[in-house]
């Protein structure tokens, strides 16, 4: 049977008596066989949010022993690597999302779904070598240029102006203004352009 990294550190937990105590200390939430992270233990790992939950399955019984694997050290590892991964995104993606903003912009429902724009984002990071300032450069730019040419009301969801799948092909407008902002940003595009 395969099992993956995080189930098999769950399970070894398990076997540990740690859920116990976590549970005891108000770290998990249990709802039947579904388990969550409490504030409590999110905020202890300095975390905005948990993504899913995990639900205890039968076959539990059939997992290795835990001898001589140091699980303490595994958990901390794992949670400093996942708040790393997260804040590397998340510490600016409100910063991003406000360019997309009503407020900002005066055109609704374009800064879009916070956990979908950190997903796309995040993604778009491990495929592209641009830094956030060329990102948020390229927001500026584009937004800017949509402006001078009086075409704010075409302006992409921000979820999409990270990438888009059309017709099969996933596309990336972000890309294309963060390589102008490394050239420059000099070329002036259109509606018709942009869209």
């Amino acid at each position: 049977m395969k099992k993956t990294f995080y189930e098999i550190l769950w399970s070894l937990a398990e076997k540990e008596g740690l859920l116990s105590k976590w549970k005891e200390d108000g770290y998990l939430i249990v709802n039947k066989q579904t388990y969550s992270w409490s504030p409590k233990a999110l905020d202890k790992l300095g975390l905005s949010a948990s993504i899913g939950e995990l639900v205890i399955k039968s076959d539990e019984d059939n997992l290795p022993t835990s001898e001589n694997f140091n699980l303490s050290t595994t958990i901390e590892q794992v949670s400093k690597s996942k708040k790393t991964e997260d804040n590397f995104t998340i510490d600016w993606i409100d910063d991003y999302m406000f360019k997309f903003s009503q407020t900002k912009i005066g055109v609704p429902g374009k800064a879009g779904d916070k956990k979908d724009v950190v997903k796309k984002m995040s993604k778009f990071l491990k495929d592209y070598d641009f830094t956030k300032d060329e990102i948020l450069k390229a927001v500026d730019l584009y937004i800017g240029n949509l402006v001078s040419n009086n075409a704010i009301r075409f302006i992409q969801e921000c979820g999409y102006f990270i990438s888009k799948r059309v017709e099969g092909i996933t596309k990336s407008s972000l890309a294309t203004w963060c390589t102008e902002v490394r050239n420059g940003g000099g070329k002036k595009y259109t509606s018709h352009n942009v869209l």
